[in-house]
């Protein structure tokens, strides 16, 4: 019989090994000549469930509401929809995916705004970033390290705290960034 594996990797460089072993009893009728393997990308399975048409980039924005696809993918939102909903959670478990939910916590001065967030399980290729600001334009990140507060199948909910304290008549602003490295 004779068998081979051809591997190719096409980006970001080519590469291509190719294995194989031949005997002296050939191959039963039937059997493929070459098998295909294709590369997981959850993104890609995401987007083709979401009904986003084939093409369809992180980058993009098919309902123009705003928000690019791979916010929406992290976010759990609909791609085609333009719907707009907080995530909620329920003790540890996840009840509705959507954007961060930012609340202020504590009391007097030692208030401070509570940053709870989506990361979609199973997608090591994206990272979060939450930022704190005093004025929407100088914007630093988060210095407390995020803790996982709920799950869903596909999300995990996470927790963080602006280090700094908001005093009287202060306003301090959050945003989640989301990034893709492939």
């Amino acid at each position: 019989c004779r068998w081979g594996i051809k591997m190719a990797r096409v980006s970001p460089n080519t590469t291509t090994s190719t294995y194989g072993w031949e005997g002296l009893t050939p191959l039963p009728f039937g059997v493929p000549a070459s098998i295909t393997t294709v590369s997981f990308d959850p993104f890609l399975t995401w987007a083709n469930a979401s009904g986003l048409p084939p093409g369809a980039t992180r980058g993009g924005d098919n309902d123009s509401d705003g928000f690019e696809n791979l916010y929406e993918y992290e976010a759990g939102l609909d791609p085609l929809s333009g719907k707009q909903q907080t995530l909620v959670t329920s003790g540890a478990t996840i009840t509705l995916t959507g954007h961060p939910d930012i609340t202020i916590i504590g009391t007097g001065d030692q208030r401070r705004l509570r940053v709870v967030f989506l990361r979609r399980l199973g997608d090591p290729s994206v990272s979060a970033t939450v930022q704190f600001s005093d004025d929407l334009t100088n914007w630093s990140n988060a210095t407390n390290t995020p803790s996982v507060i709920a799950t869903s199948s596909t999300h995990e909910a996470l927790a963080v705290e602006d280090a700094i304290f908001i005093p009287a008549k202060t306003i301090r602003h959050a945003k989640v960034s989301y990034v893709h490295t492939p």
